[in-house]
């Protein structure tokens, strides 16, 4: 028996919240890991201070792309639940 996609909403809304918590987490561990990767290279060469500034804005970005999708799917999940009840 096939279920409606208003009959899976709570379950994909949860799976939906467990990936963005595992999405969140390892965008933790990589930019821990660049950033220590930065700080290694700028405290061995003495140089490539550039490199703070750019990781940071780049860093930035894709918490922001991140963020924005999390709330596109969100809206998209309320605009299924309003249409079924």
């Amino acid at each position: 028996m096939r279920l409606s996609p208003e009959e899976r909403l709570p379950s994909m809304q949860r799976n939906f919240s467990a990936l963005m918590a595992r999405v969140l987490y390892r965008w933790c561990l990589r930019w821990a890991v660049g950033f220590a990767l930065i700080w290694a290279i700028t405290n061995v060469t003495g140089r490539f201070d550039w490199l703070w500034p750019l990781g940071i804005v780049v860093a930035a970005i894709t918490l922001t792309f991140t963020f924005g999708a999390q709330i596109m799917i969100r809206r998209k999940f309320h605009a299924v639940e309003r249409a079924g009840g």
